[in-house]
């Protein structure tokens, strides 16, 4: 009985945010709403354009209130640094112009090159760059970071709310939501690491994720059988690719190398690879009354949408009663509520959730059947099915995707031994749950494996909303960091810059 009134409770949130959002189409996503968060700090706001078209929203936050200028590695001590009250600092103006955009108050355009360490924030599942903001200028993991004296930049994910655009198909098009994280992993990625280095001038940058963030960057560095970038290029009428008969392929043995060699640390905060043991009630429903299907009879093709209308309409409503206006993320993710401000929770809701595909969405129901091997299920790629008929899931199947009845299968064994992570996991997680952290640790090479912390009873959302989480997970995280660029500082002699 809980069960099923917990995913009708789901699915009319969903429709509701859908008619809401539906109504009023370009609106919220904007640059002032991730300004309100940030201000006085200065704030810049970058596009970076994937190999597949889509157009992704990047923030900077370049330095914090009292670590303006240079890194020069003397004053770089990592402490936490509180600014004082009444400090001047450069105050951004509203702007949200094309190609890239910052603002202060001195008129300067960002800094175009970096002698700071940098670090790539990347959100989870149904979140955005917000979700590293939201704890406030004191507590969130963006600011503290900024303050220890690094170059932050936030990544936003294809669908989210600061991710809605394509150089092709509008957003209510099925075309544009046909996504899941195998095409984070293939292009978002990539391109974001690309784009950084570029403009910053680093050759390698710390990356900290949490949930779905990293589940697009494990799928990146593992090496797959199929060809990541052949089923892209046939969906947009090209000839599908060819498949080589070595173990990897070949672009997904490239891929894996780029991304390797573009990182330094990487912080895992509640990863998720395999989805198999999740007690998410409304995943578990998902995954049994087979979620794309469900939704395209609707007509629906994202998935629980924050445009500002929604969000605000939650946010009223949170005002007034938190407890019911979170049950739904509650439901999906979890977090201890006596561990949360909750005086907070109606800013939380203007941001969350940011969104994502209904195709996306399936691709973790799959996860949640678990494929195969239910006893150590397996970490694919997206199932189109093995019918290749009339009927076929999105117009195919598996043989014309991947030229395999079966998905292809990432391979975390095989990810390249430079790469360093430090996981974070949460005893009490329903998303990321221990069982599936535990596999997950299994599959990866142990040298990769720098540091394993395991929070007993912390749940998912406690790791960016936790009023603890700057005590027990972001001081550890900043001591890593400082301790890993010192190493960087050391073997590179520039930062990790690029020379010449």
């Amino acid at each position: 009985m809980k069960a099923s009134t917990s995913l009708c409770a789901f699915i009319c949130f969903v429709t509701s945010s859908y008619v809401l959002v539906v109504a009023s189409e370009g609106v919220g996503g904007d640059f002032n709403s991730i300004l309100e968060l940030v201000k006085p700090y200065p704030l810049e706001k970058h596009y970076v354009t994937t190999k597949d078209g889509y157009i992704l929203s990047l923030y900077r936050i370049p330095h914090g209130l009292k670590t303006t200028g240079t890194h020069t590695g003397t004053h770089f001590s990592g402490q936490l640094i509180t600014a004082a009250a009444g400090r001047k600092v450069l105050r951004p103006e509203a702007t949200d112009s094309g190609g890239s955009a910052s603002a202060s108050d001195d008129g300067d355009v960002g800094e175009e090159t970096s002698r700071k360490p940098v670090v790539l924030l990347q959100h989870g599942l149904l979140d955005s760059c917000a979700g590293f903001l939201l704890a406030g200028h004191d507590s969130a993991l963006a600011f503290l970071l900024v303050e220890a004296g690094f170059d932050v930049w936030l990544g936003n994910s294809r669908g989210s709310t600061y991710s809605r655009a394509h150089v092709t198909y509008p957003i209510t098009s099925r075309e544009f939501w046909t996504f899941s994280f195998d095409e984070m992993a293939a292009f978002d990625l990539p391109a974001t690491l690309s784009y950084i280095r570029s403009h910053t001038g680093v050759h390698r940058l710390h990356y900290v994720g949490h949930s779905q963030g990293n589940t697009l960057l494990l799928a990146a560095l593992s090496p797959t059988m199929a060809d990541k970038i052949s089923f892209v290029q046939a969906s947009e009428g090209a000839a599908e690719g060819t498949h080589t008969a070595e173990p990897f392929s070949a672009e997904s043995q490239a891929l894996s190398r780029s991304v390797a060699d573009s990182l330094g640390l990487v912080v895992m905060l509640a990863p998720v690879a395999t989805a198999k043991f999740v007690t998410s009630v409304p995943l578990q429903a998902m995954a049994a009354v087979g979620t794309d299907a469900l939704f395209a009879l609707m007509g629906i093709h994202e998935f629980l949408p924050s445009l500002e209308v929604a969000s605000w309409l939650y946010g009223g409503l949170c005002t007034v009663r938190p407890e019911l206006c979170v049950s739904i993320l509650a439901a999906i993710c979890g977090y201890r509520k006596h561990a949360v401000n909750e005086t907070r929770l109606p800013l939380y809701l203007r941001y969350t959730p940011a969104g994502s595909s209904v195709h996306n969405m399936a691709h973790w129901a799959q996860a949640v059947r678990g494929g195969k091997n239910p006893a150590h299920p397996k970490f694919s790629m997206f199932d189109y099915g093995k019918d290749c008929g009339l009927w076929a899931t999105q117009g195919t199947c598996n043989q014309r995707k991947y030229g395999a009845l079966d998905p292809p299968t990432y391979k975390l064994g095989s990810i390249p031994s430079s790469v360093r992570l430090a996981l974070f996991t949460g005893g009490a997680d329903i998303l990321a749950d221990p069982t599936d952290t535990k596999l997950l640790l299994e599959d990866l090479p142990p040298e990769n494996v720098v540091s394993s912390t395991h929070l007993p009873d912390y749940e998912h959302l406690d790791f960016i909303w936790g009023m603890d989480a700057p005590q027990r997970v972001y001081v550890p995280v900043l001591k890593m960091l400082l301790k890993e660029q010192q190493k960087m500082e050391a073997g590179d002699g520039e930062s990790g810059h690029l020379h010449g």
